[in-house]
């Protein structure tokens, strides 16, 4: 470049080397990602994650069955960690959490919870 500075560059080229090389991103940890957002936000849903990663939400859930899975299973895993760190922390009311998690009420939160912990003892059991 015409007017470059020589020592500004040398000083930009080390500290770009001594930055860390971003970590890979896959496509499933992109997608778990904008999950745990759209979550955050309180509005998780196929079509707004779809988007999101700019593809159909047919196309979304081609892609989540390619990797052995669906999205009411992601949707569920997402919201039990959540509600696992919440519970441990124990800094949150049930309704507090359960408007976090994007249920509808608190009852449907309890109804998560159960069914988790049973499907818990289930693998343990086995």
């Amino acid at each position: 470049m015409r007017g470059a500075e020589p020592g500004l560059a040398r000083i930009l080229n080390r500290y770009a080397a001594s930055l860390a090389a971003p970590l890979p991103v896959t496509w499933y940890g992109h997608f778990q990602r904008l999950l745990a957002q759209s979550i955050e936000a309180g509005s998780p849903s196929l079509e707004s994650v779809a988007k999101q990663m700019a593809v159909s939400p047919r196309t979304l859930q081609r892609q989540l069955a390619e990797h052995g899975t669906t999205w009411r299973a992601e949707l569920n895993a997402a919201r039990q960690r959540r509600a696992v760190k919440a519970r441990q922390s124990r800094t949150v009311s049930s309704a507090a959490l359960a408007r976090q998690l994007a249920y509808s009420d608190p009852r449907s939160l309890r109804r998560a919870l159960r069914r988790w912990d049973n499907e818990a003892t289930d693998v343990l059991t086995s």
